[in-house]
């Protein structure tokens, strides 16, 4: 399964906006702070993310993007 990033940078401008539209969120909140992830959404937040993916994303999914970074090898 792809990211939260790629995923939501793969899809075409009226997508997005429609993905905003079903989490409540404005696209520019999600592409300024989510996508970039200069921002951790609450917990209530992520699961409305997981669902306006339409399963594409699961919560799970959602949770790892904003708390698991890839870290760099020893």
């Amino acid at each position: 399964m792809p990211d939260f990033k790629t995923w939501y940078r793969s899809m075409t401008p009226e997508e997005k906006r429609e993905f905003a539209r079903r989490a409540d969120l404005s696209q520019q909140y999600i592409e300024v702070h989510l996508v970039y992830r200069r921002r951790v959404p609450r917990q209530e937040t992520m699961r409305k993310l997981a669902e306006a993916s339409l399963g594409r994303l699961s919560y799970e999914d959602i949770v790892s993007f904003f708390f698991l970074s890839a870290r760099p090898a020893a």
